[in-house]
């Protein structure tokens, strides 16, 4: 599926499970005006293959926000 815009999520700090992968970045879309039918295509996809492909799939629809200069 092709989405307009990326979320803004750091991944690599997300480092307990599948389901908190999927649930940090369902959260993070929503805030960041994703529709529930697009957060709700993306989860599917991601759901249709292993860790890996949840992983990957995940990835492909997120962007890493810039470092906050203090």
């Amino acid at each position: 599926m092709k989405m307009k815009s990326k979320v803004h999520l750091r991944l690599k700090n997300i480092k307990v499970n599948h389901f908190m992968v999927m649930l940090v970045f369902e959260k993070e879309a929503s805030k960041q005006g994703w529709s529930k039918e697009a957060i709700e295509a993306v989860l599917k996809e991601a759901k249709s293959g292993d860790y890996d492909h949840i992983l990957k799939t995940i990835k492909q629809y997120c962007i890493t926000p810039p470092k906050k200069s203090n």
